[in-house]
């Protein structure tokens, strides 16, 4: 339930779920269901500044096993791809007190950069960044200790 409480409590999640760069002060954090999440920042990259913003909206959620949500990458006004995020918890059954977690993301790349390669494996690090802030947040000796990521697309 712990990690569950992570993706489902507003507050919780606020621990965690972080875009790069300096975070906007409005930034609200709404995971009920059919709520909607909505995180801003600024981020320098060499000489220009871009404005990134994440639209999340909570689609469902069932205690101690599931979160479904949308999310909507929006970089300098433009929405550059649209994912579809199933979010699977169950014990495990490996380690004594553990949870495996499932994370299938199904996306769709409205703006490309080049072939796209660049912003699938943008994609692809950002949920590993995710996960690494969910680690962090859960903290040392955690049921995080055993969570996997068992899918990730």
């Amino acid at each position: 339930m712990e990690v569950y409480a992570a993706f489902a409590e507003s507050d919780r999640r606020a621990r965690w779920v972080r875009l790069p760069g300096k975070a906007d002060q409005g930034n609200r954090y709404d995971v009920s269901l059919g709520g909607t999440e909505l995180l801003r920042s600024t981020m320098r990259i060499g000489d220009s500044v871009e404005r990134i913003e994440r639209r999340t909206h909570t689609l469902q959620l069932v205690p101690g096993r599931l979160v479904v949500f949308t999310y909507e990458a929006v970089v300098n006004d433009q929405v550059r791809w649209v994912s579809l995020v199933s979010v699977g918890l169950r014990d495990s059954r490996e380690q004594a007190a553990g949870t495996k977690l499932t994370w299938t993301e199904q996306y769709v790349l409205l703006v490309m950069t080049g072939d796209g390669a660049d912003d699938v494996a943008h994609l692809r690090g950002g949920t590993g960044l995710h996960l690494n802030g969910l680690s962090a947040a859960l903290g040392e000796g955690s049921a995080m200790r055993s969570v996997t990521p068992l899918n990730g697309r």
